[in-house]
């Protein structure tokens, strides 16, 4: 009963901060601290919480290099560690596989749609979606930075669900 929860919820909060970074470039820090407190539940019951947490940090301690040198947000260092605390030990290495996977199909989307969408009008929508979606055509026709949230939701929530 738990397990089903727990996946549920952990989902729900990979998916909320991939749509927050799509949006703002920004995961709110309750979405990791809230991933790390249902892998704590979670190691609890398997235990295998000290590696678990070697694992995530090892993973921190990875990503914050990889944010040094501009490669990933701050967010998306935090919710990859707090994603990799919330899945069992043994599946770790397939969220890092998938992750990866899915930053590769999402840089491709991005360079495919930078060079078909048109440039965005410089006219306000009134709807806030409407703004969100303006604002990420601008990004994509700019080339700026990708939601890396995104991937990482996507790979996390494919190894939480897939056995």
């Amino acid at each position: 009963m738990w397990s089903v929860a727990s996946t549920s919820l952990a989902c729900l909060v990979v998916l909320a901060a991939g749509l927050y970074d799509i949006a703002w470039r920004r995961i709110p820090n309750i979405l990791p601290v809230c991933l790390i407190l249902v892998g704590i539940v979670n190691h609890l019951f398997d235990r295998h919480l000290g590696l678990s947490v070697v694992l995530a940090t090892s993973v921190f301690a990875l990503c914050f290099i990889a944010w040094m040198f501009g490669i990933l947000g701050g967010g998306d260092v935090k919710l990859l560690a707090a994603a990799t605390f919330s899945i069992p030990a043994n599946r770790v290495a397939d969220l890092i596989l998938v992750t990866a996977l899915a930053g590769g199909v999402l840089s491709l989307c991005y360079i495919v749609m930078s060079r078909l969408l048109p440039r965005v009008s410089p006219v306000r929508p009134a709807s806030r979606l409407r703004r969100i979606l303006r604002t990420e055509q601008r990004r994509i026709v700019r080339r700026l930075s990708l939601p890396y949230g995104v991937a990482i939701a996507c790979g996390s929530i494919l190894v939480m669900t897939v056995h």
